[in-house]
């Protein structure tokens, strides 16, 4: 080790703030002595253990959002919140976390700056930001998508409503970044979710699910089964034409269809994660029979029906 990197690692180590580093998959690969005082766990039981040690259960979407924003080449900047020392406690802490990049500038970790704070009220709202919203699009990020969903199934169970699960891939999209760059992508990307949040009711819920995937979850559509799948098919429509419509920037223009699977719900009935499957699978239907159009898929078991299939052509 040279005496340049010697010096580096010296300097951290006797940094007043905490600093700590960790894969993307929250693996701490770097504690300092000011972290070993701050959360009172030593260097060598620190290395090798899970981030979400410190991290409260109830902020572990927090920790999902923030990798999500570090693996995009993001920097979160004083970021207010809560973390956890050896006994358990809670402290209110300030963050600054960094994407670390290998020597061909892909992001292959993080690295944070902690302080302990006395309070995080005046954060509250950025926190709760970071927490649920996808930093690109201002939608929902995963983490609200999911439990959003829950929260509309146990309602649906009440209510004996059907909701529906629309399932939205991009098609051509990668064409968009190895064509223009990801700005343009970005910029696509934005687009397309200011003109699918114009065609939504204000009370569903619209999320970036990853990429230039989106999911859509309307709630109240009907008690039945027949009229709630015309309802779901009628705002998958509307989404289909919106998204239709080419996309500029700088000068160039951009069309980037959708293919959209649909899936109804209704009640606790199924996992959140397998509806969300059967609405992705409707959508690989829609990519197969030649993009650009509408597959809608209903299969619950407990309402002792057949599965419902249609396709909506492109008009």
């Amino acid at each position: 080790m040279s005496r340049l990197v010697q010096l580096a690692y010296s300097m951290i180590d006797d940094c007043v703030d905490a600093m700590i580093a960790k894969t993307l998959a929250g693996t701490i690969v770097s504690w300092n002595s000011s972290a070993e005082r701050l959360f009172g766990y030593t260097k060598q039981e620190a290395l090798g253990r899970s981030i979400l040690t410190i991290v409260p259960p109830e902020l572990i979407g927090e920790e999902s959002a923030i990798l999500d924003r570090l693996a995009q080449g993001q920097r979160v900047q004083d970021l207010y919140t809560h973390r956890l020392n050896r006994n358990g406690q809670r402290m209110a802490v300030s963050m600054t976390i960094s994407p670390l990049r290998d020597r061909d500038g892909e992001v292959i970790g993080a690295s944070s700056i902690v302080r302990e704070r006395s309070s995080i009220a005046d954060n509250q709202p950025e926190l709760l930001r970071l927490a649920y919203q996808d930093p690109l699009t201002s939608l929902s990020n995963r983490t609200h998508l999911i439990d959003r969903l829950e929260q509309a199934m146990r309602r649906d169970q009440r209510t004996r409503h059907y909701g529906a699960v629309l399932f939205i891939d991009l098609d051509n999209f990668k064409q968009v970044n190895d064509s223009a760059g990801h700005a343009a992508g970005d910029h696509v990307l934005i687009a397309c979710a200011r003109r699918m949040r114009s065609v939504l009711r204000e009370y569903d819920t619209i999320a970036r699910w990853g990429g230039d995937e989106f999911i859509a979850m309307i709630e109240d559509l009907d008690t039945e089964l027949g009229a709630s799948i015309n309802k779901a098919r009628g705002i998958a429509e509307k989404l289909l034409q919106a998204l239709r419509k080419p996309h500029v920037c700088n000068g160039r223009s951009f069309a980037c269809h959708p293919s959209i699977g649909v899936t109804c719900f209704r009640g606790v009935v199924q996992p959140v994660q397998q509806v969300i499957d059967i609405a992705d699978r409707a959508m690989y239907r829609a990519k197969l029979a030649g993009k650009n159009c509408i597959h809608i898929d209903y299969n619950q078991p407990s309402d002792n029906l057949n599965a419902v299939q249609a396709r909506t052509a492109a008009a």
